[in-house]
């Protein structure tokens, strides 16, 4: 009898990889949550095995005074990375930067960056943020619906 292996039901892999015995990887259940994840990986990368110059590379700036960062330098970043690698079916809308100036609510040594993308395959909306904490060293990453509401920097930013 031949063992199933477990069956692909979705668009591309989620990420981080989740694999379960014989089930397989956890999938992107539809087309605009697969160009959520593509733009999660460009996002959080900086390079691959095959290709060095993929990924933005946000983690190089957790060891820079947020005071000192250069904003444009980043959204460049990230605008030229989404057009060379997801220009097919994913739009920039906007990129806009919140730290303790715009929100006393945040830490002085968090930058949050967040990115209005559009999906066009279907036209929904891909909100996307990243923070960068510099005191902790850390960066997470969030998506919320398909809308911003409230102050979507205040979410809880956990993969």
């Amino acid at each position: 009898e031949e063992e199933n292996m477990g069956v692909i039901s979705g668009y591309a892999p989620t990420m981080p990889l989740a694999y379960v015995e014989g089930e397989g990887f956890d999938m992107a259940p539809d087309i605009d949550t697969s160009i959520e994840e593509d733009l999660k990986c460009l996002l959080l990368s900086a390079g691959k095995i095959y290709d060095a110059g993929f990924g933005c590379g946000l983690n190089k700036y957790l060891f820079e005074q947020i005071d000192t960062l250069d904003l444009g330098e980043i959204e460049g970043v990230i605008h030229e990375q989404v057009d060379k690698y997801l220009r097919d079916y994913l739009r920039i809308v906007s990129v806009d930067f919140i730290t303790i100036k715009d929100d006393p609510t945040l830490s002085p040594h968090v930058l949050v960056i967040q990115i209005r993308a559009q999906s066009k395959a279907t036209g929904a909306a891909i909100p996307v943020s990243v923070s960068l904490d510099v005191g902790a060293s850390a960066m997470t990453y969030a998506t919320r619906g398909t809308t911003f509401t409230g102050q979507q920097h205040n979410w809880l930013l956990t993969e």
